[in-house]
């Protein structure tokens, strides 16, 4: 496992590329934000303290990281960027 000043800034990482990801979709999105209003979208401050807060590392990482697009980036990143032996990659269910 990382150690927790590697881990927030892999959990920084990722929200930066989810971000940048986010803003890619911008202009499209904006064309379909008439139309539907059930997307919700973090404020910045909420977004921030999501990544930086302290967690329990016995939790889960689907109730550590409450946006479903967060948590799904971290697990991906954290399996493509942290060696894991076959068979034992961390899923949205493994503790944080």
């Amino acid at each position: 496992m990382l150690d927790k000043q590697s881990m927030r800034l892999l959990i920084k990482l990722i929200g930066i590329m989810s971000l940048g990801l986010i803003m890619l979709t911008v202009p499209h999105s904006t064309a379909q934000a008439a139309t539907t209003d059930s997307d919700t979208t973090l404020t910045d401050q909420e977004f921030e303290r999501q990544i930086t807060a302290d967690v329990d590392p016995d939790r889960p990482i689907r109730e550590v990281l409450p946006d479903p697009v967060i948590a799904s980036h971290f697990v991906d990143s954290y399996n493509y960027y942290v060696y894991s032996p076959a068979g034992q990659e961390v899923t949205l269910d493994s503790n944080y």
